[in-house]
């Protein structure tokens, strides 16, 4: 078949090969990209735009402006991620059990977006202390809600693909952060009487409403429980999503028990890919802080060598090496495949994991990386080069943990109809009957068939 038959198949869906229910996945997989897809991307982009804004504000005359010493940038980190901290396990239970993913994702977009818009009114550090442990606080629901949501529609064979177009979404949101400020710096500076970095935040904010908005729509919520908005979500995208589910033996909420609780800490496997997932993060923590160190570099008379405009595009370009910085999303697929057997379990890892990171990352810094050490940090780099190192043990530990694991359980207990089909009994075939759940008395009356 040539490629441009197979591109018309797959933009028609036309392919006479096709079964019908492969049609119909087809159809689901291309309105999920679409709509669902472009709603996690947009809120990807604001999502940095405003985690990440205090930074290009802070080299753009917020410093000075405000009369920032010290630490005071860390802190701003430091309360940002002490909200982030708190609202993930609170979103994680709520949106698996009272509330629907629709709802309470864009609701908290829209909220942190309102925030956001409001540091440009701030007066002192104090007041952006507050707002940004707001930020976070509502920030907190959106990637450990992203990342659910879509191991739950899409396959594993078809995750990667999405996450990386959503990790190339956050790194955009990145670049386009720095070139919108040294425009802003640029083109707005002194406007209505608001310097450039204030600018920054009203931008931000009017970004984020509006995808917000879509949100309520795009969203749609979880197969077995579609969102009631999501239009473009036709009741046999449902049908197909559900046999896909199935087929897949991937397992959609239904609740905490003790057994699930249990399952989840006493599984090595767990605590490796958690460990993994946290030494990699903390190894390329210092990419946040090249702005900075650009920013304190000197000529040989003391003045600054670059002017805030070329700041902020050095650090928009510096930024684009870090398009291949997916290891968080590589990790969540991961997590896909090897707790497909429970949503609840899959949830409360992509929770820990991004806990711990923010933890981490809410004191951290300030011994670590010291805004007041910039350019040269004592720690900072070599730091960085030890979790980097670390790293490829605790990979491979996941990946022997992993495959010990499959091994042990090659085998999956059978289903109902499957168990009819691989178990026979010894007495008379004609009064026999075969029932998937088998008495101490019939053990020894069962012959395999199927020479398992």
């Amino acid at each position: 078949m040539s490629v441009l038959r197979r591109v018309k198949h797959e933009v028609f869906l036309d392919d006479p090969a096709w079964t019908p229910a492969r049609r119909a996945e087809k159809a689901l997989v291309r309105r999920l990209d679409i709509f669902f897809c472009s709603y996690l991307s947009l809120s990807a982009i604001v999502k940095y735009l405003d985690q990440n804004n205090i930074s290009n504000a802070y080299v753009s005359g917020m410093k000075e402006d405000l009369g920032l010493y010290g630490n005071q940038y860390n802190y701003f980190t430091t309360y940002f991620n002490i909200g982030y901290i708190i609202t993930i396990p609170l979103s994680t239970y709520f949106m698996n059990t009272l509330v629907r993913p629709s709802l309470w994702m864009p609701t908290m977009e829209l909220l942190w977006g309102i925030c956001t818009g409001t540091i440009a009114a701030v007066k002192s550090a104090e007041a952006v202390y507050g707002i940004r442990f707001l930020i976070g606080f509502c920030e907190g629901t959106a990637w450990p809600g992203t990342m659910v949501l879509l191991l739950s529609w899409y396959k594993p064979s078809e995750i990667g693909k999405r996450l990386a177009i959503y990790q190339s979404a956050t790194s955009l949101g990145g670049i386009f952060a720095g070139f919108l400020q040294s425009a802003l710096y640029t083109n707005m500076n002194g406007v209505h009487g608001l310097s450039g970095w204030r600018w920054l935040f009203v931008i931000n904010s009017v970004i984020s409403v509006v995808i917000a908005g879509w949100g309520y729509f795009g969203c749609p919520d979880y197969p077995h429980r579609p969102n009631p908005r999501s239009w473009w979500l036709r009741p046999e995208d449902t049908e197909a999503s559900l046999a896909r589910v199935a087929g897949e033996r991937r397992a959609l909420p239904k609740g905490w028990t003790w057994g699930t609780a249990k399952g989840l800490v006493s599984n090595p496997l767990n605590w490796a890919i958690w460990a993994c997932y946290e030494v990699i993060g903390q190894a390329t923590g210092g990419t946040g802080y090249f702005n900075l160190w650009l920013k304190s570099l000197t000529n040989a008379d003391g003045g600054a060598r670059y002017t805030t405009s070329q700041v902020n595009l050095k650090f928009a370009s510096f930024l684009i090496l870090n398009l291949c910085g997916c290891y968080a999303n590589l990790v969540v697929a991961w997590i896909g495949d090897i707790a497909r057997h429970s949503a609840e379990e899959r949830s409360a890892l992509i929770a820990a994991l991004v806990i711990t990171y923010y933890a981490i990352a809410a004191g951290a810094p300030v011994k670590i990386w010291p805004a007041a050490q910039a350019p040269h940090y004592t720690i900072g780099w070599k730091y960085s080069l030890a979790c980097f190192v670390a790293a490829v043990p605790a990979i491979l530990l996941v990946r022997y943990l992993e495959r010990r694991a499959k091994r042990r359980d090659l085998v999956p207990p059978p289903s109902a109809d499957e168990e009819s089909d691989v178990y026979e009994t010894k007495s008379d075939p004609a009064s026999a009957e075969r029932s998937p759940v088998l008495s101490v008395a019939d053990v020894g009356n069962v012959v395999p068939v199927s020479g398992r």
